[in-house]
């Protein structure tokens, strides 16, 4: 089976997240980076990735991870949500948690809700939940499978490719539609293709991880 390895960004200015997606010997991993992750020269992810072009910040990542990328998807937040919400007013979602946006106090209820472009974007930007750290990239994830749906949506032969035509005017990706699928279809999830998950740093509420040595051995431990 063939591996591989991509990197997907949610890309928000200080708020970037990173998702480096790994299929190796038939296995899922799923490294998910904050933008709040601080590097030894004090600055954070997010920071470098503003400052460096995509092949350097790849570079970066190959540095604390000691793999090979190759592969990347760039989807700015906002383009997401475009299309996600072409032609619609609102989208059915299904939110895994409650949770409050608290830039707005707009709360979300667990379970099925609609939402508009407002909602959909105060549901996928990066914050830490007061009571749960890695709501943000449960329900980032969740857009993510949303795309897949809408991708996957229409099984006719000629549908696929216009959906993805479409998708690719919406992101940055040196990835060909073959592997495009693949990313996406990695979250459909069931039974032993379930994929394993470490979040970087782990983060806790009111903890600043300033130590890399520690995150750098979580990698290293999960990777192994």
């Amino acid at each position: 089976m063939r591996e591989l390895t991509i990197l997907f960004v949610i890309e928000d200015g200080f708020q970037t997240t990173f998702y480096l997606y790994l299929l190796q010997g038939g296995k899922k991993k799923l490294l998910r980076f904050s933008p709040d992750l601080f590097l030894t020269d004090g600055e954070s992810l997010a920071q470098k990735y503003m400052q460096l072009s995509i092949d350097d910040f790849l570079v970066l990542l190959k540095a604390m991870t000691h793999l090979e990328i190759k592969g990347y998807i760039i989807g700015a937040k906002e383009k997401i949500i475009d299309f996600l919400l072409k032609d619609k007013e609102q989208l059915s979602i299904d939110n895994p948690k409650a949770f409050v946006y608290e830039k707005e106090h707009t709360v979300f209820e667990q379970g099925k809700l609609m939402v508009d472009k407002k909602m959909l974007r105060e549901f996928i930007t990066y914050q830490l939940d007061a009571d749960n750290a890695l709501g943000i990239f449960e329900r980032q994830e969740y857009a993510l499978r949303l795309i897949r749906n809408e991708l996957l949506s229409d099984k006719r032969l000629t549908a696929m490719p216009r959906k993805f035509s479409r998708l690719k005017k919406s992101i940055e990706t040196n990835l060909k539609l073959s592997d495009l699928l693949k990313f996406f279809s990695a979250y459909k999830e069931r039974g032993d293709e379930r994929t394993q998950r470490l979040t970087v740093p782990d983060s806790q509420i009111g903890v600043k991880v300033d130590e890399p040595s520690v995150w750098l051995q979580q990698i290293k431990q999960f990777l192994s």
